[in-house]
């Protein structure tokens, strides 16, 4: 901000004894974004979803924030997705719902910055001194693959690269070969044992049990 006042220099000098200096401040800050350099969401697993009409497979996601620890505001400008194929990314953002009312809900980076429909332009995007935004990272693999994905967060400050990682494997498959163990006793002393064989080699995942 900007603080005036005057320096008043009291002194014997014949008609400067009232001698005053203008005075005049000015305090300015810097941004310091911080980004995390990865998000990885692990092992996943490609699982089919036939009654969700939003995805026909399982979506993973994983929440992660841009802050900035600055003094003074700095402007995200764009998200440059150019080198994502298997993921999504939303920023936690106050909307307004049917009736007007504000709301806050994830938005598609692809969408972002909005845009005034009155003036055709932008609506500046900022993250305020001391503050941090929140994101989230979707990924719905369809396949076994590897992710490696990277979301490039632009600035006023410059360009902050985010890498998006995960290991998608096919599911476990179980297979019994019986689906009944029977075990028939005479008397309360009666000792028998019998063997069953889980199997998951059609699976592409360790089967946990």
């Amino acid at each position: 901000g900007q603080y005036n006042d005057e320096l008043k220099l009291i002194n014997n000098a014949p008609q400067s004894q009232g001698l005053s200096i203008p005075v005049s401040l000015t305090v300015t800050g810097a941004a310091d974004v911080v980004a995390p350099d990865s998000v990885g969401l692990g092992d996943i697993l490609v699982v089919e979803t036939p009654d969700n009409w939003m995805s026909p497979y399982k979506t993973y996601e994983k929440e992660f924030i841009i802050e900035n620890k600055g003094t003074a505001k700095a402007e995200i400008l764009a998200f440059d997705q150019t080198k994502m194929i298997s993921s999504k990314v939303y920023a936690y953002m106050q909307g307004t719902d049917w009736f007007g009312f504000p709301i806050w809900q994830w938005t598609d980076v692809t969408n972002l910055p909005e845009i005034d429909w009155n003036t055709g332009m932008p609506v500046p995007m900022y993250l305020q001194p001391k503050s941090n935004r929140k994101f989230k990272v979707e990924i719905a693999p369809d396949m076994k693959k590897v992710v490696k994905d990277t979301l490039l967060v632009v600035t006023d400050l410059g360009a902050y690269p985010v890498a998006l990682f995960a290991d998608a494997y096919l599911p476990p498959v179980i297979s019994i070969e019986t689906d009944t163990i029977k075990v028939y006793a005479q008397t309360s002393s009666h000792s028998e044992s019998k063997s069953l064989v889980i199997d998951n080699t059609a699976g592409g995942y360790e089967l946990q049990y």
